[in-house]
């Protein structure tokens, strides 16, 4: 049965983890946070809690009993209701990198195990800010407001990418399948960028500047900017794919060249 830590919280966060030591690390951190937490013990428990409750934020195993967490994430982004909820994914430091390539969905975050409760509090401080801002950068374009899919709702829409990274988007366009194009816009530099999608998988990525680099070097370079807008345009897209490459091969690559560039600094 699902455990409720007591008192007036002003965000409710939901927990699936089985592991008692790293309950008791979320249960103590969120309790002097102030926040309401209930905890499930498996993936069916913790889907049947986010369903009902629907929370602010999850926190969950990346590996659960009965239903994996990314499945579990998977099946709230199907519902316009639960679309929206971050994720903070936990998995032991030494699968970390095998796992990472998965968690790209809004807003989420990973977190390795054991865990430190001063991290914890701050990860969950920049999941929630970053739930509320995406819940105003993303806005529906359509204007059928009855029982739309999270599919719908996410059909075309725009942001800022300092509150919503492209990390974030590549994984979403993945999870959601889209065929279409993103636009990027960077006025400071007065420059645009074309990244282009074929059922979710990223086929083609162009810059209006001459002297850009182009498909997966672009994305490497694109990855590191926070300051733009972006605008997803659902269209049909013939392009070969010019990247060769899977979503999560991207992220890693474009990961391990920022951190190269962050240590040559």
């Amino acid at each position: 049965m699902p455990r409720t830590v007591p008192g007036a919280a002003p965000v409710r966060i939901l927990a699936v983890e089985s592991d008692l030591a790293t309950c008791w690390v979320i249960s103590k951190t969120m309790a002097e946070a102030g926040h309401h937490l209930t905890l499930a013990s498996h993936g069916e428990e913790g889907l049947r809690l986010a369903t009902r409750l629907r929370p602010d934020l999850l926190i969950l195993d990346a590996v659960q009993p009965r239903m994996e967490g990314l499945s579990l994430v998977r099946s709230l982004r199907r519902s316009p209701e639960t679309a929206l909820i971050p994720a903070i994914f936990l998995a032991p430091r030494h699968s970390l990198e095998e796992h990472l390539g998965t968690f790209q969905l809004p807003a989420d975050d990973f977190m390795s195990k054991p865990l430190e409760r001063e991290e914890l509090g701050l990860r969950v401080i920049l999941a929630l800010r970053m739930r509320r801002r995406a819940g105003v950068a993303i806005q529906a374009k359509s204007s059928d407001k009855d029982h739309l899919s999270s599919s719908r709702i996410l059909a075309t829409f725009g942001g800022i990418l300092e509150e919503i990274g492209l990390a974030s988007l590549l994984g979403l366009m993945e999870m959601e399948r889209k065929t279409g194009v993103l636009v990027l816009t960077f006025e400071s530099l007065q420059e645009k960028a074309r990244i282009y999608f074929r059922d979710g998988m990223v086929v083609r990525a162009r810059s209006d500047r001459r002297d850009s680099s182009e498909n997966a070097e672009l994305i490497y370079d694109l990855l590191g900017r926070r300051e733009g807008r972006f605008d997803f345009r659902p269209r049909i897209v013939l392009d070969e794919d010019e990247i060769g490459m899977p979503t999560a091969g991207l992220l890693i690559e474009g990961t391990r060249l920022l951190d190269e560039d962050g240590v040559r600094r």
